[in-house]
């Protein structure tokens, strides 16, 4: 079976810019792209024939960074310092070339990018124990006086960890351990869950295939069920919140499989017990709708007290609000909620 292409090309085999600007430009309903076609070119230039480590035209890494931060809503600065940032081995000629023609701002973001770089050689010379890795994670943090620029170190490192299957397996394991004891806790530190959980998997699929395809299996063959839990679910809260006159957005998904694995060791039960664990969320238009959709749901199902967290009241220090609870539902199965406002959501996002 050919494999869907990522890009369209043109007759000599380079990326068409024009219709992968004109494919982000409607996707993300974006009025003006005269930076991120400028950035295009000048990375096309920049990067003529040059590849990563693992093969993939160094312009097509760009591309794929700047998907994913215009997917998290950020600004097409951002997006342009993803794409250039692809640009191996920046000598300070080419990025005062870059500084004229796409900005300071976008410089400044580069420049972060590669002191991340930096860090991140020095963290492969190191020993790992946990007091080394926190310090790293604690780095990185302090480094970036633009958060920007460790959101573009994640998603470089997600393109890296979907890029790499033909590499050596030991070389594979050694970027996934790096993921899971830095980038992924950095991810979860932002709040930024989509990027958290694949990189997890990704991880995790490199470090021990054996369960990982277990675990997959298990969640395959019962996909139907799973979902069917989920749409059950999701349709019991929309009634309820409908009859006492919460306009609530109702969403549900399966947990990741790299969290499966974490729950089913830290309760020491197998991922048949464990694989139809479920996550919904509830937007609600304010507080006080959080508190009484929270009041419905307790009504609803068996709460886990041990399992409640209200990060409104209490928000994260990175200024994380909502509610989480779990529940017991049928058959004694756990699903976790999570409630908050659509503009928490936006925020969180």
């Amino acid at each position: 079976m050919k494999l869907k292409q990522k890009f369209s090309y043109l007759p000599d085999g380079t990326v068409d810019i024009t219709t992968w600007i004109e494919k982000i430009q409607n996707t993300h309903h974006l009025n003006e792209t005269a930076l991120l076609a400028h950035t295009c070119t000048l990375t096309q230039q920049l990067t003529q024939g040059l590849t990563t480590f693992y093969g993939q035209p160094c312009l097509e890494q760009g591309l794929e960074v700047a998907e994913i931060i215009l997917e998290l809503k950020l600004d097409q600065e951002t997006a342009a310092a993803g794409i250039i940032s692809s640009a191996t081995s920046l000598t300070p000629p080419m990025l005062e070339k870059i500084r004229k023609e796409l900005g300071d701002n976008v410089a400044k973001l580069i420049t972060g990018v590669q002191q991340m770089e930096m860090i991140q050689k020095w963290q492969q010379q190191q020993a790992r124990d946990v007091t080394q890795i926190d310090k790293m994670r604690k780095m990185i943090l302090a480094m970036a006086t633009d958060i920007r620029v460790v959101i573009i170190k994640l998603a470089e490192r997600l393109c890296l960890m979907r890029g790499i299957k033909a590499i050596p397996p030991d070389e594979r394991k050694r970027f996934a351990q790096a993921i899971l004891d830095i980038y992924a806790p950095l991810a979860n530190r932002l709040g930024i869950g989509q990027l958290k959980w694949e990189l997890e998997d990704l991880a995790f699929h490199y470090l021990d295939p054996t369960t990982y395809k277990i675990i997959a299996k298990f969640l395959a063959e019962r996909r139907v069920d799973r979902e069917a839990n989920i749409h059950r679910l999701v349709a019991n809260l929309k009634e309820k919140l409908q009859s006492t006159h919460i306009q609530a957005e109702v969403t549900g998904r399966a947990k990741h499989i790299y969290s499966i694995y974490l729950k089913a060791n830290r309760k020491e039960v197998t991922y048949e017990d464990i694989y139809d664990q479920s996550a919904v969320r509830i937007l609600v238009p304010d507080i006080k709708d959080c508190y009484e959709a929270l009041s419905i749901v307790h009504s609803l199902w068996q709460p886990i007290e041990a399992e409640f967290d209200d990060y409104i009241a209490n928000p994260k220090p990175n200024g994380y609000r909502s509610i989480h609870t779990a529940v017991i539902g049928e058959n004694g199965k756990h699903f976790e909620i999570q409630i908050r406002t659509h503009t928490m959501h936006e925020e969180a996002e």
